[in-house]
């Protein structure tokens, strides 16, 4: 057992795992990149200041989201006339809303999509400490303020980083069309290892876990450099996705430059995929029905064979009775 694993096996044992996690595993930009004032979002960077600039053919809407914690989180709606989907943006965990605003735009422009991306519990002007549960809900209310505006066919759900974990929460738990996870980790204590083995029980960050739940066609993109998580945690997410489609391993990638680095190869693979998604979900549909209809056949199979055996046990009894009764 590596070093790191014995530190979660005893602060799980004593209850202090969480602490640890929370206190490194979020790390929010302070100061906040931006403000919202009179409904509207504004840029504090030196590089870009003032309010939000977009383009002639996109659109955003500022809004606020209730969550399960009697708290609101920002989100940024962003309007692409051209789009049909849906991305539900999770970011990293040193990223917020200002800092991504504008490559927000750009993946809508590349990918022709309508894009929710939300803010984190903790983060941007919320001064409240940001926790793996906050997380969860978090994501939880930026679905369910989504499905409450559009079909579950037409949300694809983004999860880049520590973004990944609640990407795989709702892809794991709600109905979404599909998922694409960018520089994912497994789990968070297998984040310093040279391999990734099975998931762990009391785990935090879990997609290990959670990945084998995901019925939808699955994604992942992944640097081959990856100085912050090595890409052996993306091909153990491929390996336990129930329908992995072909992954993205991107040479000399590193964590956070990767549609920098090799910017037509990323967008190319994600708009097949998202082109092929009408008959990837048709594959997913056609198995699921047939595992449904097997596991039934089996359940009834069983049911069947336990009367069975109830009836002539039942019997047996009887028949020892009367015999009984006979001889007395």
């Amino acid at each position: 057992m590596d070093c790191l694993s014995c530190i979660f096996k005893c602060l799980s044992i004593f209850n202090c795992k969480n602490c640890l996690i929370n206190k490194f595993s979020f790390n929010p930009p302070r100061p906040s990149s931006y403000t919202i004032e009179n409904n509207n979002l504004y840029l504090l960077s030196k590089v870009n200041s003032g309010i939000l600039l977009t383009f002639p053919w996109i659109d955003y809407t500022l809004i606020t989201i209730p969550t399960a914690s009697n708290t609101e989180i920002p989100a940024i709606h962003i309007i692409n006339s051209s789009a049909n989907l849906t991305l539900l943006y999770c970011h990293g965990n040193s990223a917020d809303l200002g800092l991504l605003f504008y490559y927000l735009l750009e993946l809508s422009t590349q990918l022709k999509v309508h894009i929710l991306a939300f803010e984190y519990t903790g983060y941007g002007p919320s001064k409240v400490k940001p926790s793996e549960s906050s997380l969860e809900k978090d994501a939880e209310a930026a679905y369910s303020y989504l499905i409450s505006k559009t079909d579950w066919k037409t949300i694809v759900v983004y999860g880049s980083s520590l973004g990944s974990y609640p990407a795989c929460i709702i892809a794991a738990n709600y109905k979404i069309h599909a998922l694409i996870l960018q520089s994912p980790l497994a789990s968070a204590s297998y984040i310093m290892c040279s391999s990734v083995g099975k998931p762990r029980k009391n785990d935090a960050f879990n997609n290990l876990k959670l990945v084998s739940f995901i019925k939808c066609p699955v994604l992942v993109i992944h640097g081959e450099a990856d100085e912050v998580i090595p890409i052996c945690h993306a091909k153990a997410l491929v390996k336990n996705a129930k329908y992995p489609y072909q992954p993205l391993w991107i040479e000399r990638g590193r964590h956070n430059t990767l549609e920098i680095q090799n910017p037509f190869m990323f967008y190319s693979h994600i708009r097949s995929f998202l082109m092929e998604l009408p008959q990837l979900v048709q594959a997913v549909i056609t198995k699921e029905t047939q595992e449904q209809s097997l596991s039934l056949e089996i359940s009834n199979e069983k049911t069947k064979s336990r009367r069975g055996s109830i009836v002539e046990s039942t019997l047996g009894r009887k028949d020892i009775s009367f015999e009984q009764k006979r001889f007395i």
